[in-house]
């Protein structure tokens, strides 16, 4: 047991993920960025605006509830944007990968794969979403964090998540009722002169034939979430552009038609045989 926590001691104390061109795992001794780094501060703080790409790729409906009136969705959170003040970072994670070979490192252009940690040290959009009710990570075993960097300081940031939107629907329908759930994205405190947002198609998408026990996913959702609609709402003389997407439902109908309107047809033509 002493041997073990001795061993132990010896191994770095920050992992900071996997090469991405390789594959190969390697852990760092080094801090992930910069003493003069501040998360806080925006990469353009000061200057001019940082734009953002953000989209949202559907991987499953999981469920709709219609006495919640909501919809719980399984989706990767995803967005880019470039941070220059990570370029010294890019290097020195490169370095220690390639060690004294400055001939492959002067040759090397790229993309280190991170985590979680990375990404919690580093400046990143806040990102709003007004419908959302709850928001919790996808399981407790990964952190479902996947962030990339180049040597330009390029950011690919991709998170899974589980959110729980709030969806009204008129229900006077039922059972041939169809529902149009709006999901939004904008940003909290930048208005849209200091953060800009685009919709970005290849960061966004759908899987198609989806399907609930009670509702089906209609496919023409898929073009709503790789384009979506900008909604800008003005609030102390600034703009705050929100993008968003609809999914739109479709209710199941032929089980309600078994189990409930075809017993209660025959049943009301079987208390008629006592008049005839």
């Amino acid at each position: 047991m002493i041997e073990l926590a001795f061993l132990l001691s010896l191994l770095p104390a920050m992992s900071v993920g996997s090469r991405g061109g390789g594959g190969q795992s390697y852990v760092s001794s080094y801090p992930l960025t910069d003493n003069n780094y501040n998360r806080n501060i925006r990469p353009h703080e000061g200057g001019t605006t940082d734009y953002i790409d953000i989209g949202v790729f559907v991987n499953s409906v999981r469920s709709v509830s219609e006495i919640d009136m909501t919809m719980i969705l399984d989706v990767f959170l995803q967005a880019s944007w470039q941070d220059h003040r990570l370029r010294p970072t890019w290097k020195r994670l490169n370095s220690e990968i390639y060690g004294e070979d400055r001939q492959a490192l002067a040759q090397s252009n790229l993309t280190i794969t991170l985590g979680k940690s990375f990404s919690q040290a580093i400046w990143r959009p806040d990102f709003y979403l007004p419908s959302a009710i709850n928001i919790y990570p996808a399981d407790d075993y990964n952190d479902n964090v996947c962030v990339t960097l180049s040597s330009e300081g390029n950011i690919f940031y991709s998170n899974r998540m589980i959110i729980t939107v709030s969806c009204m629907m008129k229900l006077i329908y039922f059972p041939f009722d169809s529902h149009t759930c709006e999901v939004c994205i904008g940003s909290y405190k930048y208005h849209d002169g200091l953060v800009k947002m685009f919709w970005s198609t290849p960061l966004s998408g759908m899987y198609d034939d989806q399907a609930t026990a009670n509702f089906l996913i209609r496919n023409e959702s898929r073009q709503s979430v790789l384009h979506a609609r900008n909604k800008s709402m003005p609030f102390i003389n600034d703009f705050f552009t929100e993008h968003c997407f609809e999914i739109v439902i479709d209710r199941k109908y032929n089980i309600f038609l078994v189990t409930l309107y075809l017993p209660s047809v025959a049943l009301v033509a079987l208390s008629w045989v006592n008049f005839w």
